[in-house]
């Protein structure tokens, strides 16, 4: 892993909030509110308006998930990214307006960057601020005081943790966001220390827009580079020269092209009996076992049972049988809950993450 730094800014607001109705929000007519519409959704764009005072049915949870609305909302009236509501982060928000809540004020900010999993990336910097106000009083209002502190819509950052108790006659709202890698995948997420690791580890760059895209299937050339990059870790993506190729659809221009080289060269792929290597296509998980048992095994190849009982769905007749029942006596594979490996699926970018990462040990 690389040394992991994050800078720290807090903000402690010490808020003088008037009292007012419940659902009535402080004017804001830069900001295109409309009283009477309503959040429907976590993400930018998000229609948001003033009635969002609490009525005494919300829970904690609730309000929080109904200010993360809101502020998704505001950043992206200044074209900022959608934050990530995340769950591992909300816990400790949570907390924290939890503990407010007992104290009766905020008297210190806690040293969040301290408590965050998953390691936010190199350099990201974490925000964070509170507020405390009369009971009933409305997201919108809460979110008005943050509106103009400084970072509010840094665009860097990718998720949040919201949180929000109430207590003798106030509300706390606790909220903070932090970067990660990949926009779509925080520490929330199944997968994500796997994921985490494949970055790291140089095998993965991710999609220009800064997403993972982790549920997305691994194609044939991604497939070629993430074996490549694995077999030979600092190493540059090699290139291809001459003009002999090992397939007739993986032409110089490829960006794979010396990677899917190199798959060939290595007895790894042997592609289709028309000479294609179908770059584009999705790799199932059957041959991802295959791909595998030839990378890391090649010559030294177990000797494997004469059946095939690891999974329900994979007989001794599946030509993969062989490769599969490897992955689940090595612990690469655990399959379904239900006893099944789906051979034939579309193999995920993430499962392909934890596959590689579970091979080391």
């Amino acid at each position: 892993m690389n040394t992991r730094r994050v800078a720290f800014l807090a903000t402690a607001l010490t808020i003088a909030l008037l009292t007012t109705t419940a659902g009535t929000a402080t004017s804001a007519t830069d900001d295109g509110f409309t009283s009477g519409s309503s959040v429907t959704a976590v993400g930018a764009g998000s229609p948001a308006g003033a009635e969002l005072a609490r009525t005494g049915d919300y829970t904690p949870q609730e309000d929080a998930r109904s200010a993360a609305e809101m502020i998704n909302y505001k950043r992206s009236l200044h074209s900022a990214d959608p934050l990530v509501y995340d769950g591992a982060l909300s816990v400790i928000a949570q907390d924290w307006a939890n503990q407010m809540a007992a104290a009766g004020e905020a008297s210190s900010n806690p040293t969040v960057q301290d408590m965050i999993p998953g390691d936010p990336v190199v350099d990201s910097d974490v925000y964070q601020w509170w507020v405390r106000g009369p009971s009933y009083y409305s997201q919108y209002d809460f979110i008005i005081q943050i509106y103009n502190q400084p970072n509010f819509f840094n665009d860097d950052s990718t998720h949040m943790g919201v949180g929000w108790a109430t207590a003798d006659g106030y509300d706390y709202l606790y909220f903070f966001y932090v970067q990660y890698e990949f926009e779509d995948i925080g520490p929330d997420a199944a997968f994500y220390d796997e994921v985490d690791w494949l970055s790291e580890s140089g095998i993965t760059h991710g999609f220009d827009d800064g997403t993972f895209r982790p549920r997305a299937p691994v194609t044939r050339e991604a497939m070629a580079a993430f074996l490549y990059r694995f077999a030979n870790p600092g190493t540059p993506d090699p290139v291809c020269t001459g003009t002999t190729r090992a397939f007739t659809d993986v032409p110089s221009g490829n960006p794979f092209c010396g990677a899917i080289e190199w798959l060939a060269a290595e007895g790894i792929a042997n592609g289709w009996p028309d000479g294609t290597f179908r770059p584009g296509e999705p790799v199932t998980r059957e041959a991802t076992a295959a791909f595998l048992y030839r990378k890391l095994l090649g010559d030294a190849a177990p000797i494997m049972p004469s059946t095939c009982g690891a999974f329900a769905d994979v007989s001794t007749g599946n030509p993969f049988c062989t490769e599969i029942e490897w992955m689940a006596a090595m612990g690469i594979s655990t399959g379904w809950s239900d006893g099944t490996f789906r051979p034939g699926l579309d193999v995920e970018r993430q499962a392909m993450a934890a596959f590689l990462y579970r091979t080391l040990d």
